[in-house]
């Protein structure tokens, strides 16, 4: 048997030749050929390519993080200010 026949034998069956990433699951169509389910966030032929979806999540994830840590740097501002002045006032009335 020729190389090329054994190469297309086990591109042919999942089992032996995984094609789809570790992004998506290989399964053997009516027609005897390989075809990828991908998972979610992943598409393409072989599930190498992010979708758009998966893309906007992480990018409202990434932007949600960082409003909540300028919100939370601002709150401490607001409130090592506030605990200045007291302690300020209480030492002029001494």
């Amino acid at each position: 048997m020729p190389t090329g026949e054994i190469f297309q034998m086990l591109r042919n069956n999942c089992s032996i030749y995984d094609p789809c990433s570790s992004y998506g699951y290989c399964y053997d169509d009516d027609e005897g050929q390989w075809a990828c389910e991908c998972k979610f966030w992943w598409e393409g032929a072989l599930c190498d390519q992010q979708s758009s979806s998966g893309t906007q999540v992480i990018a409202l994830g990434v932007i949600l993080g960082f409003m909540m840590i300028v919100i939370f740097g601002i709150r401490l501002n607001r409130y090592l200010k506030k605990r200045r002045k007291t302690v300020t006032s209480k030492t002029q009335f001494k």
